[in-house]
């Protein structure tokens, strides 16, 4: 299992070049959520790999706790996300999430998959870990000024789904929590969360530079308008993870025998 949390290699600057160019690819095919206004959006044009210190750097500069700071795995993710979609396909009958003439059905799942796999997302999990709310950075609008209260979600606890996402599939939190390493790159479990009235988990990452800082600002301010209920926030860094899905089986390999 990949560890992202161990000293990169340096790799070579032919390699990065491919990687800044092929991330954006990933974010326009993922979302089709404005990126044409891209700058507007602050999305890094030319990111790179990060180093586990530079991550940590960052995440002090968010001033995110390191005892709530996660980097996810993302090959296990992908591939859990992946598997969910055709069981859920084979359970209508089809053997591939991509067919032609999609029913209704397959699209919902299609759309599901895609929605699960954005790089910038917040999702809300009662005590038990059952899900309440999800949002993702496809629905985020009012660019200038940037907001995540879409259709006023935010205004009231918990928070309630917008219409585009209302009756769309949600996963537990013990989905989630074994694709999650700790600083350190220990895994984590719901049974070692702290008691809570909710979790929370913030996918972000420093690619999707303004989404990612204005939804964890957000949350802080709705924490605290809301602080009659208690909200422990898992705060995952996907960043290398949205590089990842860029690479060859080579360079995959070449990574994971670079020590990483």
């Amino acid at each position: 299992m990949i560890r992202y949390f161990r000293k990169i290699l340096i790799i070579q600057r032919s390699f990065y070049t491919m990687i800044r160019l092929s991330i954006l690819f990933i974010l326009i095919s993922l979302t089709g959520c404005q990126m044409a206004y891209r700058t507007i959006l602050g999305v890094d044009s030319t990111p790179e790999w990060l180093e586990h210190e530079k991550i940590e750097t960052i995440i002090k500069k968010r001033h995110i706790p390191t005892n709530q700071a996660f980097i996810l795995d993302n090959e296990s993710y992908t591939e859990a996300l992946i598997t969910r979609a055709k069981a859920q396909a084979k359970e209508l009958g089809s053997d591939s999430i991509i067919t032609t003439g999609d029913t209704l059905a397959l699209e919902t799942i299609k759309n599901n998959l895609k929605d699960d796999s954005q790089p910038v997302q917040i999702r809300f999990f009662d005590k038990t870990g059952k899900p309440v709310f999800k949002m993702v950075n496809c629905y985020v609008e009012k660019l200038i000024p940037m907001s995540w209260n879409i259709e006023n979600c935010f205004d009231e606890f918990p928070p309630q789904a917008i219409s585009e996402l209302k009756g769309a599939y949600q996963d537990n939190l013990s989905f989630f929590l074994p694709h999650f390493r700790r600083l350190d790159g220990q895994s984590i479990t719901i049974q070692e969360l702290p008691q809570s009235d909710y979790y929370a988990i913030i996918f972000w990452n420093n690619i999707m530079i303004k989404p990612s800082k204005k939804l964890i600002k957000e949350m802080e301010a709705y924490s605290q308008e809301f602080d009659q209920h208690s909200i422990h926030f898992l705060y995952v860094n996907n960043h290398n993870a949205m590089i990842w899905t860029q690479l060859n089986d080579e360079q995959k390999e070449e990574i994971r025998t670079s020590g990483l």
